[in-house]
């Protein structure tokens, strides 16, 4: 029951956000404007929401929270609100970096070379579709 209520919560904020979104100009796929991106997310958003709204209400399984590793979740949302504060301290590329580090290794992904070349790669490709092909400025 409790996943049926989340879920209307979820699409509840996802129809508000949608709401405020379409305030902005959409513009076009060859030339998006500032409202392209909020509204492409909210309704991806709203899509994947029903989804699993409709997958719940016809499905007979009732999730065992006593499953989830909370210590994982814990750790997992720690380092994300970190990154926020990394991300003006260090800058983008060393706070990717860092977090994706971090969350690797939270994951249990086995051994240091692995994570690090993954985090590297990441952060890395990122500054580059973001800086030098988009023209983004990051922080």
């Amino acid at each position: 029951m409790i996943e049926k209520a989340v879920a209307c919560f979820f699409i509840a904020g996802s129809f508000i956000y949608l709401f405020f979104a379409k305030e902005l100009s959409f513009g076009m796929i060859a030339a998006p404007k500032a409202g392209f991106l909020p509204i492409l997310t909210g309704v991806t958003a709203s899509v994947l929401i029903i989804a699993i709204m409709i997958r719940q209400l016809f499905g007979k399984q009732q999730m065992n929270f006593s499953e989830v590793n909370w210590r994982k979740f814990l750790l997992v949302s720690i380092g994300l609100i970190f990154y926020i504060i990394f991300l003006q301290v260090v800058g983008y590329i060393a706070a990717t970096f860092i977090i994706m580090f971090y969350l690797l290794k939270v994951t249990d992904t086995v051994g240091w070379l692995k994570p690090g070349l993954l985090s590297t790669t990441v952060a890395v490709s990122f500054f580059i579709v973001f800086v030098k092909i988009l023209g983004i400025t990051l922080p």
